[in-house]
């Protein structure tokens, strides 16, 4: 069976061979080796494949499975042994290739590029151009379709993409594999051979396939069979050279038809070398069946076109890497720069093909090439899309466009004058319109869009946002900058193609409107800036822009009017200083100040701000000598001047001020003390009955508040340059020490107040005396303290210990309680351990009878008890810690703890570091308890006697169990792990301390400060509420914590904490809503006082003129500013609205304010409102009699439209005088004008609708003229030229206008008038003959006389022959293929009537033998041209008229082609055998085949006498038997030549060393009688033998003697021999 090949991988050329070697066609190899496939000549040497071919019913597929090259195997064993390991493979049927077609093309790659859809928002391009490569061409819009992306690629993205891309390509190859494999399946032609078993068992032995040769129904059924396929293969043939042309377009496309011609050719010349057709072939030669003949001059038109195609494909596949480059690239430039190497290959392929060097070759694939550049050209460029892109990336891809085109005619040339100055190949003469034309007019068109992209750039340039910022009219800026953008809207909206040359003129006319627009634009910008520089904000911004755009591409024109505009920067800049001066005089005394500014320094500082806003502009007007050298620049340098010395003055006097303020007062303010007394004691408060919350110590901070704002002042005037004195410079530097010294003093009032704020009366006067003790220790700092002492940080320090000792005394109840409870326990454990001694002694008296308490029989028996007692202290003190550390590791509170807001911080309540004080305080009270029990003497149960410390001292030390418990290592590691769990705790206390702390910017700043400072940004609506909402989420998350919380045995207590928290939150909320109130009712306020203004000037009653004009212009004033004022209520209304939300109040008379605000303005707009004037009735009357009844309503009764055209125009211009009276009367008044825009619309349609008529009225007084004309005298010229005219002036009218339902029937009235003219031109085409006038009558229906005296272009014009457009296209172009077939049969005519013989003498050893026919190649290829042409015409179905002379040259030259291939084969033979034959040694051994070879000779020599007598081939060829007398002689010398194989034969039976030589050497030998001619032979009969010695005997007779080896050894006889004998 045989099979196809379809690849889903890269497959080298081995595996190519490979799939040949096994009978496999080679058509899906036509990809990377089509370089590499064998020779015809090498394919008809291969050895036949033993499996007869049947209908080819599916493919065989391989896959490669190694990325390596695949070695070439050296035999068929080593191919089935090795290849598996690198090919997989499988065979699939056509239904199969169907559904994997469909499975790829509709489902996989559909969702491939949707995917790649979905990821271009990168600008990723699309691929489906370069897939397409592998066969087939794709879509011209699909060349380049990749998206521009705005959005950057990352690395990992371009690599997703790029593998995308790959995969997308690979999957177009395998679908276009399928898709050729399908087609090769279902076209490909197969020889379907017989059920012939005894021909298929026989073998090629000459015996057997003579015995079948007797077999006549045999015979007879190879002879139908072949017949079939001479029928079906020059059926094939003749469909194959017509399809000369590819179905597509582009390069790749030429390529892809020659693969398929040559895959099909290729698959049926490998069917001939099956065995059984070879078998078949040899039986009807054997029987010279008439069939044979046919069949063999078919297959070599097989072998023929089988050759070209070979030929074609490999020199068009060099170029197939060029051609995809060309159709795939994404970038323009690459594609560019590739264009050379493409002429130079395809100048290659010019001179080395045998088919591709001729014009009718080479120019179609010229001009695919070139529709390849246009086509990518058109993807690359898309007048819809091309300007959403940046002007630059236009100007670049425009200019790669033209590079591109360009290039194609540059390198065309350039290679044209390579091939004319080399002289190698014909010179290139290829129809230059057809190649570059289109690419011309398109190189044309896209240097229009870049010179669009150009203007758009320096537009954009010139309307930059800098000269925004000096234009005291942005709605007009951006007015023309619209208008610039909207440049692009006729380009993006155009109709037509605009690379059609045809529609060059509609182009011309946008390119045409835009130029115009352009210049509009330059002259509303340049009249923009006129007024702009005449009212300029800034005239350093103006002055920027100047000198920016002196430097920045832009329209030129622009550029001079900004340059002349420095007089109107100088006037700016005069108004400006005037300003600044006005604003100096009016503020110095009391100046405006930013916040926390000082008085003198603040006051400098302004003045520095006013004098720099004016110094800034004139440093840099100073660098533009061209503007501050004239005189205007001169001045305003004097001017500022003036006012830069007036403001340096007042700068001088504050500063001299200040000095002598601060060297009275600084020395005074540091001897103040730190801290005043107020005079109020906390404890005679407690006495008065005062509440706890309203007690505070007698002290507060003697802020100095004056020495700050000095210390401001000097910081301040410093930076601004001032030098100031020792003793001010002294102290700002100590501002830090200060203002700590401040803070640290407050936070230690503060902390003395709260500890006093919480204490009950009868702990106050419990603690009157520690209370008293702390204001002892504070009081130094009211008297002997001041800002300068610089122990300052000492007291607070000694102050906040007092403090932190009196804190610890209050908040230590818990402890209180442990230490009450622990004193009593040890007291009577005290008192029982001291009872043990006596008891002891008392057991002393009973057993030893003694009470002295030493006895020494009882020293174990003390020792005993005394340890017993140490023992149980200790396990005493031991679980009394564990037991206090399982509770202080409990989730049981065992203390309270306050959190406070102590600001500027969190702070709990006592302090952490009191209760780590208190908590192991009570630890070492807990070890200490054990001093009670007092250690007994050695050896008695007496208590050791206290001993005192030193004579002067009164402390004792006395022994007991705390020295030894006390160095306990259990008791130490208790002590340790309960430090640690204490300092865990607090670690915990200050978590939930820094939970807190992240609401401090609600106590850190200063709430009017900060709320003023959001105010002063001028917030939008959305900001205030973002701001209430802020704040009102804090309160929410506040609301929801817990009143307490746990940290193990610590309970915080929050609510004084929560408390203090929400109200700095209520405090904010408060601030911003009062200030959101007083700007909503400033705004509320100022609407109503308009209202009023308004309401009052509209209820004036009109007296005078004057009185007139206020009241209209004050209805103009209510009717321009009600857009203003409705979003001036709405934006009031949303104030209000978030007021009342958020809970600020409001009072109830801006509320009833507020809410009837719509209704005063709605009075308003009633009063302002006046009645509809009866002519703007009148107008829209007109203009619907207009739309409905005028002259537009007509269809294609142009005659009726102009007589209402007269008529409408008249009542217009009565309506135009109506508006200029009413016009007149409004400028009497100095009013307003009233617009009255459907007027202005109804003259536009209306002009308009003129400029139509008056078109049709020209075309149609122009064509009544052309009708006199005579058909004979027609000038179709002339005809196109004046429609033309008109329609160019039809398209020069605006789109508008053109757009009217008359311009379309206008428009398509002349465009059939025009599409009828090229049918004038065809009929009076010279191929028209009489029968072709006739036909058109008959087809028309219309009878008319050609006499040409009087028919005229009126009867053309009566006939309408644009309605009959068809019927005339197909009999002129049948009759211009008739004139065709009628050129094609004489120049073949004339071709063979002169077409000659080259006969030349024909010499053998210096004698003339006769004459001989030279080469005839290029007769055979004019035989062959002329046979196809004659083939092509008979298919026509034009032949008709010409059949008779077709049929008789095709009967002629087909006699002349057999007679030709006899004739050939038979001097071959003849030159062959006449110098053998002619020899006289084999006459003698062969006198009677030499006799029949005489006669021969004498036929064949009378033949060619008469060619060269008359040498014209048609004429030797159609001599009458000549064909006849060349197979006679043909078959005489085919006998001559096996008698003479006869002969040899014998000779060689006779000597068997005669089979190792040719026949000719054979024949050398035996001709010659000198024994010495077998010397140069010997050397091949005998092995290693060189020669002979043959010498001369006594006898004379020669005879040989020795023999010579190669390698110069010499044998000796021993007895010569005659050489008669050693010949044999």
């Amino acid at each position: 069976m045989e099979v196809d090949v379809a690849c889903n991988g890269p497959v080298s050329s081995t595996a190519v061979e490979i799939a040949e070697r096994m009978s496999v066609s080679s058509a899906a190899s036509q990809g990377s080796s089509a370089d590499k496939q064998k020779t015809p000549s090498e394919m008809d040497s291969n050895q036949q494949s033993p499996t007869p071919p049947r209908t080819a019913s599916g493919a065989v597929v391989f896959s490669r499975r190694t990325p390596n090259n695949v070695p070439e195997p050296h035999d068929a064993e080593t191919m089935r042994s090795a290849m598996p390991q690198h090919f997989e493979f499988c065979t699939m049927d056509k239904l199969a290739l169907d559904d994997l077609d469909a499975t790829l093309a509709q489902r996989f790659l559909p969702v491939l590029q949707t995917r790649e859809g979905s990821d271009s928002d990168t600008s990723v391009p699309t691929v489906p151009e370069a897939a397409a490569g592998a066969g087939g061409d794709s879509a011209p819009g699909a060349v380049g379709a990749r998206p521009i992306t705005a959005t950057p690629v990352t690395r990992r993205t371009s690599i997703r993409l790029q593998l995308r891309d790959e995969f997308i390509i690979n999957l177009h190859k395998i679908i276009s594999g399928v898709k050729r494999t399908r087609e090769q399946l279902s076209t490909r032609f197969f020889l379907e051979l017989p059920e012939l078993p005894l021909l298929e068992a026989s073998s090629d032995d000459q015996q057997q396939l003579s015995a079948l040769a007797e077999d006549r129904q045999l015979l007879a059924v190879i002879e139908e069979t072949l017949a079939t396929w001479q029928q079906d293969m020059a059926r094939n043939l003749d469909g194959m050279i017509n399809r000369q042309k590819p179905s597509s377009n582009g390069c790749m496309a030429e390529l892809d038809l020659w693969r398929e011609k040559y895959s099909e050719l290729s698959s049926l010349v490998e069917q001939f070398k099956l065995p059984t057709v070879m078998k078949m072939v040899r039986l009807l030669e054997m029987v010279d069946s008439s069939v044979i003949q046919g069949f063999h001059m078919q297959v070599d038109d097989v072998h023929r076109c089988y050759r070209e195609a070979y030929d074609n494909v490999r020199f068009l596949a060099t170029l197939e890497r060029h051609f995809r480059t060309v159709r795939s690239h994404p970038s323009l430039s690459v594609v560019a720069d590739a264009l050379p190497q493409v002429m130079d290959s395809l100048r290659m392929v010019w001179i080395l093909s045998r088919h591709y060097n001729r014009d009718h070759r080479m120019a179609p694939l010229m001009e695919r090439l070139a529709w390849e550049l246009v086509t990518r050209v058109r993807s690359a460029i898309s007048i819809k899309s091309l300007f959403r892109q940046p002007p630059r990336k236009v100007q670049e891809l425009a200019a790669s466009a033209v590079r591109l085109l360009s290039r194609w005619r540059e390198s065309y040339l350039a290679t044209r004058a390579e091939i004319e100055t080399s002289g190698r190949g014909a010179r290139w003469e290829f129809d230059r319109r057809r190649l570059f034309d289109d690419t011309d007019h398109m190189a044309i068109i896209c240097k229009d869009l870049q010179h669009v992209a150009v203007v758009l750039e320096e537009f954009n340039n010139i309307l930059c946002p800098d000269l925004r910022a000096v234009t005291s009219d942005p709605h007009r800026m951006d007015d023309v900058k619209q208008r610039v953008k909207n440049l692009v809207v006729p380009f993006e909206a155009v109709a037509f193609d605009i690379f059609s040359t045809r529609l060059h003129h509609m182009w011309q006319g946008v390119m045409d409107r835009f130029g115009t627009e352009v210049l509009r634009i330059e002259s509303e910008a340049k009249k923009f800036l006129d007024e702009s520089f005449r009212a300029l904000r800034s005239s350093e911004a103006a002055f920027d822009v100047v000198r920016k755009f002196e430097h920045v591409k832009s329209r030129q024109s622009i550029n001079n009017e900004l340059r002349r505009k420095y007089s109107d920067i100088l006037n700016q800049y005069k108004r400006e200083v005037d300003e600044v001066a006005k604003m100096f005089d009016e503020n110095k005394d009391d100046p405006p100040l930013h916040k926390n500014h000082p008085a003198v320094s603040g006051a400098i500082h302004w003045e520095r701000l006013l004098f720099l806003k004016i110094k800034r502009n004139i440093v840099k007007f100073l660098k533009c000598p061209a503007m501050m050298d004239t005189e205007m620049g001169q001045a305003a340098k004097a001017h500022y001047l003036t006012v830069g010395r007036r403001m340096k003055a007042y700068e001088d006097q504050l500063y001299a001020s200040w000095r002598e303020r601060i060297d009275h007062m600084l020395p005074q303010l540091l001897r103040k003390t730190v801290l005043a007394e107020t005079g109020r004691s906390p404890c005679k408060s407690a006495l008065r009955g005062a509440t706890p919350s309203s007690r505070t110590s007698p002290f507060s901070v003697n802020v100095p508040y004056e020495l700050l704002e000095i210390i401001a002042d000097s910081k301040h005037l410093e930076v601004l340059g001032f030098h100031l004195p020792e003793l001010a410079r002294n102290v700002a530097l100590q501002e830090d020490r200060y203002r700590r010294h401040s803070v640290n003093l407050a936070a230690m009032i503060d902390r003395f107040n709260g500890v006093l704020g919480c204490m009950t009366d009868p702990e106050m006067e419990l603690l009157k005396e520690d209370v008293r003790s702390v204001e002892r220790i504070l009081r130094p700092a009211t008297k002997r303290i001041n800002w300068s002492a610089l122990s300052v940080g000492d007291f607070c320090t000694k102050c906040n210990s007092a403090i932190g000792v009196f804190e610890s005394l209050v908040h230590q109840e818990f402890f209180s309680c442990v230490e009450l409870r622990r004193a009593h326990d040890i007291e009577r454990l005290a008192r029982k351990y001291q009872s043990i001694g006596p008891q002891l002694i008392k057991v002393e008296g009973l057993v030893v009878h003694t009470n002295t308490g030493r006895n020494p029989r009882l020293y174990k028996y003390y020792s005993h008890w005394e340890r017993q007692c140490f023992v149980a202290c200790t396990n005493l003190i031991l679980l009394n810690l564990r037991q206090f550390l399982t509770r202080l590791n409990g989730d049981t509170p065992l203390f309270l703890v306050n959190m406070l807001l102590a600001t500027p911080d969190v702070v709990v309540s006592p302090l952490t570091n009191d209760i780590y004080k208190m908590i192991m305080n009570s630890v070492r009270d807990c070890i200490e308890s054990t001093k009670h029990f007092v250690r007994w003497q050695r050896g008695s149960c007496l208590e050791c006697p206290p001993i005192k410390m030193g004579d002067n001292s009164n402390d004792a030390f006395v022994y007991s169990f705390f020295q030894d418990i006390s160095c306990d290592p259990r008791v130490i590691d208790l002590v340790l792990e309960i430090q640690n769990t204490v300092q865990n705790l607090l670690a915990r206390v200050q978590k939930s301390i820094q939970l807190w702390r992240r609401y401090r910017n609600l106590w850190k700043y200063d709430k009017q400060q900060t709320c003023e400072k959001f105010v002063s940004r001028q917030p939008s609506l959305v900001a205030w509420d973002d701001k209430f909402l802020f704040y009102k989420h804090i309160l929410e998350d506040v609301n929801t914590t817990a009143a307490q919380m746990d940290a193990q045995s610590i309970r915080l207590r929050v609510d004084d904490l929560t408390s203090a928290v929400k109200g700095h939150i209520q405090g904010w909320i408060d601030v911003l809503g009062e200030l959101l109130h007083a700007i909503a009712k400033e705004d509320l306020n100022n609407l109503c006082e308009l209202f009023e203004d308004k309401h009052y000037d509209l209820s004036r009653a009109p007296a005078t003129q004057e009185d007139i004009k206020f009241l209209l212009a004050t209805i103009a004033d209510v009717q321009a500013m009600s857009l203003d004022v409705e979003l001036k209520m709405v934006q009031i209304k949303e104030q209000y609205r978030m007021l009342s939300v958020h809970g600020v109040p409001v009072p109830e008379a801006e509320v009833e304010t507020h809410t009837g605000i719509n209704r005063l303005w709605d009075e308003l707009l009633l009063r302002a409102k006046g009645e509809v004037s009866d002519f703007h009735v009148q107008i829209a009357e007109f203009r619907a009699r207009y739309d409905s009844e005028g002259p537009g309503t007509v269809g294609d009764q142009f005659d009726l439209g102009e007589q209402k055209m007269k008529s409408y125009e008249e009542e217009l211009e009565t309506l135009v005088e109506r508006q200029q009276e009413l016009v007149q009367s409004e400028r009497l008044f100095d009013l307003d004008i009233t617009a009255y825009p459907e007027l202005n619309t109804i003259q536009k349609d209306m002009a308009g609708m003129r400029l139509i008529y008056d078109i049709y009225l020209a075309q149609k007084e122009a064509r009544e003229k052309l009708a006199q004309t005579l058909w004979a005298n027609l000038n179709a010229q002339a005809l196109t030229d004046d429609i033309e005219t008109y329609i160019r002036q039809f398209k020069k009218l605006p789109k508008d206008v053109r757009q009217l339902t008359v311009g379309k029937n206008l428009e398509e009235n002349m465009k059939q008038f025009k599409a009828s003219v090229p049918l004038f031109v065809d009929l009076k085409n010279e191929a028209i003959r009489d029968r072709h006038w006739r036909e058109l009558m008959k087809k028309t229906g219309k009878e008319f006389e050609m006499d040409p005296e009087t028919f005229t272009l009126a009867n053309l014009f009566a006939m309408e022959l644009s309605n009959y457009s068809d019927v005339i296209s197909d009999i002129v172009g049948g009759a211009i293929k008739e004139l065709g077939i009628e050129t094609g049969v004489k120049d073949v005519a004339e071709q063979w009537d002169a077409m000659r013989f080259t006969v030349l003498p024909y010499t053998k050893d210096g004698e003339e033998r006769g004459f001989v026919l030279t080469a005839v190649d290029e007769v055979l290829l004019a035989l062959d041209d002329s046979t196809m042409n004659l083939q092509s015409m008979s298919g026509s179905r034009f032949v008709g008229p010409f059949l008779p002379q077709i049929q008789t040259w095709e009967k002629t030259l087909s006699v002349i082609a057999e007679v030709l291939e006899i004739w050939l084969v038979v001097q071959r033979k003849w030159i062959y055998l006449e110098a053998i034959y002619l020899s006289p040694d084999i006459r003698s051994q062969l006198p009677e085949e030499s006799r029949k070879f005489d006669a021969i000779n004498s036929t064949y020599r009378k033949i060619m006498n008469e060619a060269h007598r008359v040498p014209i081939i048609k004429t030797a060829c159609l001599v009458p038997n000549r064909l006849l007398d060349l197979e006679t002689v043909s078959q005489g010398l085919e006998k001559c030549q096996k008698s003479l194989s006869d002969y040899l034969d014998a000779k060689r039976n006779a000597f068997p060393r005669f089979f190792f030589i040719s026949d000719d050497e054979l024949l050398s030998i035996l001709g010659n009688s000198d024994p010495q001619c077998i010397q140069e032979h010997i050397i091949k009969m005998f092995d290693n033998i060189l020669s002979l010695r043959m010498v001369k005997n006594a006898d004379d007779d020669l005879v040989v003697s020795a023999m010579h080896s190669a390698e110069a050894e010499v044998m000796e006889f021993r007895e010569a021999q005659a050489s008669e004998y050693t010949l044999g």
